[in-house]
């Protein structure tokens, strides 16, 4: 059985990489549920709450909300965790910009297949630890070629609609 720190670290990956599908945020809500609930570290909600501010910056406007949305759950799930999760929040957000900026459906189409087997997975608990790793292993591997495809500077500074943006440093 997965620990809770493995458990929201999975739920976690879920929902920054691809928020957008609802079935995959229904089934990170429940796996939060099911799996465990931090107290809370002000620290940590404090980046998250300037985490919900950058959102919007690395989102297309008519995404930005579910991004500030899944943002919100992530908030709400991991509330007393090191530095480490927060970067994984960072990537995502900045991986989410470049997913829906590619211009490649089929590439986009892979991630939400992914993604909701990911959430069906946790979500379910019908998956091995095996299997939960196996695809976070595949969305990994997107994302990196996705990323290799568009680079981009987690630390410019420019317009706001560009996909790119500054986000707070992990102390």
């Amino acid at each position: 059985m997965l620990s809770k720190n493995e458990l929201l670290l999975l739920v976690l990956q879920l929902i920054i990489l691809h928020p957008r599908h609802p079935q995959a945020i229904h089934q990170a809500v429940a796996a939060c549920s099911y799996g465990a609930y931090l107290p809370g570290s002000a620290r940590l909600e404090k980046v998250l709450a300037r985490l919900l501010t950058e959102g919007y910056a690395v989102a297309r406007a008519d995404h930005a909300g579910r991004a500030c949305f899944s943002a919100t759950i992530v908030g709400r799930a991991l509330l007393n965790v090191n530095a480490q999760p927060v970067a994984l929040i960072r990537k995502r957000l900045h991986l989410l910009a470049i997913a829906e900026g590619s211009g490649f459906p089929a590439l986009d189409s892979a991630l939400t297949q992914l993604t909701f087997n990911l959430g069906e997975a946790i979500g379910d608990r019908r998956g091995s630890v095996a299997d939960l790793l196996r695809l976070t292993t595949l969305l990994e591997e997107t994302a990196r070629q996705i990323s290799a495809l568009f680079p981009l500077s987690l630390t410019s500074h420019g317009d706001p609609h560009e996909r790119t943006s500054s986000f707070p440093a992990c102390e």
